[in-house]
């Protein structure tokens, strides 16, 4: 079975194998349960795949959701006129691996706060998005956490993760971003009342995980672990298992676990360090 590890999240592999569609080597659908992989950029999901001959499934293409000629929605809402980054936003502030949903702050009033936000002009996507925050935040008291400065940073690293989250390429054989970089990123805290000098933003979170450059073939191959590095042992084969389909073996690691798994077939050898 062809397999590969992702450098950093399967849900930003898979995203960007999909993205890249099956004609430049990627996939042509993700099958998943999580819907992190449309925030992702995913263009083509099946949710709720059901083990049936028949395949029962729901499926959703991105493109369908959000941006012009969408008509689909979720959920009731519709995106038609949203940017890409607009719904990734309202992705987030529902809650994700990257940043904590404000309690009581649900789907109704994020898209009526991000949809004020959408008919704003004159500044960044995010800007808009922190300044809605703010004002409802002033006309609502119980939702402190929309003015923090800090909740705003944390809001802006999250958008930065499902932008340009790090993904192993296929064609390069190497590690590129989900999408490019871009060359100056301002933190969002500083944007009202600051200087045109601001320092940039430190990205380097995004990065802080990856293995060095002559590691990195080994572990999208599944030759070591990406937890410490290091090469898997290759597990010792005795000459009985192979082509023997009896329910018993002399070997000790077979005898010792044989209460606990007993030996109905014997696959073939497996040998790890073969490549994709």
């Amino acid at each position: 079975v062809e397999h590969m590890v992702a450098p950093t999240e399967a849900d930003s592999q898979l995203a960007y194998l999909n993205m890249l569609g099956s004609e430049n080597g990627g996939v042509d659908a993700v099958v998943t349960e999580d819907s992190d992989y449309l925030t992702f950029g995913c263009k083509h999901v099946i949710f709720k795949l059901k083990p049936d001959p028949a395949g029962p499934c729901e499926e959703i293409l991105r493109s369908d959701i959000s941006g012009p000629g969408s008509s689909r929605g979720t959920n009731g809402y519709s995106f038609e006129n949203w940017t890409d980054e607009l719904f990734k936003i309202f992705c987030c502030l529902l809650g994700c691996d990257y940043l904590k949903r404000v309690h009581g702050f649900g789907p109704k009033k994020v898209y009526a706060v991000l949809a004020s936000a959408h008919e704003q002009s004159g500044s960044s996507i995010l800007e808009q998005v922190v300044n809605a925050l703010k004002s409802y935040s002033a006309q609502y008291p119980g939702y402190p956490d929309l003015a923090d400065p800090a909740y705003h940073l944390k809001l802006q690293r999250a958008l930065l993760v499902f932008e340009h989250m790090y993904v192993y390429d296929p064609k390069s054989r190497d590690f590129v971003n989900l999408n490019p970089i871009p060359a100056h990123i301002r933190p969002i805290s500083t944007v009202e009342g600051e200087v045109n000098d601001a320092e940039d933003l430190d990205i380097s979170f995004l990065n802080e995980h990856l293995v060095a450059p002559e590691l990195r073939a080994a572990l999208v191959r599944g030759d070591i672990s990406p937890y410490n590095h290091e090469l898997y042992p290759v597990p010792a084969v005795s000459e009985w298992h192979i082509g023997n389909k009896e329910t018993s073996c002399p070997c000790p690691q077979c005898t010792d676990n044989r209460a606990a798994r007993p030996l109905t077939a014997v696959p073939p050898p497996f040998n790890p360090y073969s490549v994709i």
